[in-house]
C-alpha cells in the first residue's frame, strides 16, 4: 500500500534558503512519491537512499531518512542502524543515533527527516556508489520521545 510521506530538513535547517537543500529535499520527495515503500507497522523506519563509499577514508557518506510512521509527533529519538548491501565482504559499522529537539524538531507521522551520516566500512577496496535498492536496514533498540513528552 502506498503512503503519502511528506520529507522534511532537520529542525535548525528547515528555515534555510539555501537552494541546494530545497533541491536535496525535492530529490528526496520525488523518491517517496515514486516508491512504494512497505511501512506497514506504526514505528520508525531507516530507509537509505544513497551511499558514497570513499576508499581513502574507509568510510561511507550515507544519506536516508527516517520516516515516522508511529501514531504520534516524535520530537527526540535514540535508535541503533544496522544496514547491509548486496556486497557480501563488505561489513558497515553499526550506527547508534540520539537525536536531540533541536535536530528532529515536531517530526509529525507521515513526515522523513532527512539525515546524513559517516559510517566506517571493512572489506572494499576502492571508491563505490550504493543506490536505495541495494541497501537492507534494521533497527534497534528504538526509543520514541513524542512531542507532549517533551513539552510536559
Amino acid at each position: 500500500m502506498k503512503h503519502s510521506i511528506s520529507a522534511v530538513l532537520p529542525a535548525y535547517l528547515r528555515d534555510s534558503k539555501e537552494e541546494a537543500l530545497k533541491a536535496d529535499l525535492q530529490t528526496v520527495q520525488n523518491y517517496l512519491d515514486e516508491t512504494d515503500l512497505k511501512l506497514d507497522t506504526p514505528t520508525l523506519y531507516f530507509v537509505p537512499l544513497r551511499g558514497i563509499y570513499a576508499h581513502i577514508d574507509r568510510k561511507m557518506a550515507i544519506t536516508g531518512i527516517i520516516i515516522n510512521r508511529h501514531e504520534k509527533p516524535v520530537s527526540e529519538l535514540a535508535l541503533t542502524i544496522r544496514l547491509k548491501t548486496d556486497v557480501t565482504d563488505m561489513e558497515i559499522a553499526i550506527v547508534k543515533l540520539a537525536l536531540p529537539p533541536d535536530f528532529v524538531g515536531n517530526l509529525l507521522t507521515n513526515q522523513a527527516l532527512l539525515i546524513s551520516l559517516s559510517v566506517p566500512v571493512r572489506g572494499l577496496t576502492e571508491d563505490k556508489t550504493f543506490e536505495a535498492f541495494q541497501f537492507q536496514s534494521e533497527l534497534d533498540n528504538v526509543k520514541i520521545i513524542e512531542a507532549s513528552e517533551a513539552e510536559g
